[in-house]
């Protein structure tokens, strides 16, 4: 059996895996691809039986790995468009609202324009009265409350479509970060997902039960000397003089 095939089918199973905790599917079906084309290639240099019968195991896992893949693939791609279409119909019509307010917008600078080119003609040639002057000052200020009126809408509609983004991004975001079943990194990301206060409450809330547990090791009873048995060593004495005098 060509170990060389299975070290590179090993290699691609470990970058499947890889691929496919942030979410690019292409690539981790490529990978068991891969995989599958490596152990075929090992299972005709096989000569054991049990060696060929799990390397078929392993190509039948890499197969139903890829199934489970596009699966996982189809299940992305409705949850990315469902996310796109939440606010499909808001976004028509923040579009078409937005389109007016910069239509809107553009004839009010042109009309501004305009009034200003002809308040320039008319005093350079000394053909306006005082009243003309007034008149064109006033509708050139009613023009630019509009063009003020209409930029404010045009800013609040880029605020919200900025917001909108950045929900949509975390979500995606949120959607495509690697999975960790590990307790302890479900703690740590519980314990950075609250507030600055809410952790700072929860270390001393942590360090006061670490104090506690170390009181009460402290506190323990100091335990009695042990109390050895009293022998009678004379006893001993007098049977061994005995023993050796008979």
């Amino acid at each position: 059996m060509d170990n060389s095939a299975l070290n590179t089918a090993h290699r691609y199973a470990r970058r499947a895996e890889a691929h496919f905790r942030y979410k690019r599917f292409d690539e981790a079906i490529e990978c068991h691809k891969q995989v599958i084309e490596q152990l075929q290639n090992a299972i005709r240099l096989a000569t054991v039986d049990k060696s060929v019968v799990s390397l078929q195991l392993q190509r039948e896992y890499h197969v139903k790995q890829i199934e489970f893949l596009n699966m996982r693939k189809m299940q992305f791609e409705k949850y990315r468009k469902a996310i796109e279409q939440e606010k499909g119909s808001d976004f028509w019509e923040q579009k078409e609202k937005t389109r007016t307010n910069q239509t809107e917008l553009f004839k009010a600078i042109e009309n501004s324009d305009a009034l200003l080119a002809g308040l320039l003609v008319k005093s350079s040639s000394g053909q306006m009265e005082v009243e003309n002057i007034t008149e064109t000052l006033r509708e050139l200020q009613s023009i630019n409350k509009q063009i003020h009126i209409f930029a404010h809408s045009l800013s609040e509609q880029l605020d919200g479509c900025i917001i909108d983004a950045d929900v949509l991004r975390e979500k995606i975001r949120a959607e495509m970060a690697p999975k960790d079943d590990d307790s302890d990194d479900k703690e740590a990301s519980s314990v950075r997902s609250l507030s600055p206060d809410k952790q700072e409450y929860k270390a001393v809330e942590s360090l006061d039960n670490i104090l506690q547990d170390l009181n009460e090791i402290q506190e323990l009873p100091n335990l009695p000397p042990l109390q050895l048995p009293n022998f009678d060593y004379s006893r001993f004495s007098d049977s061994g003089t005995s023993a050796k005098s008979d």
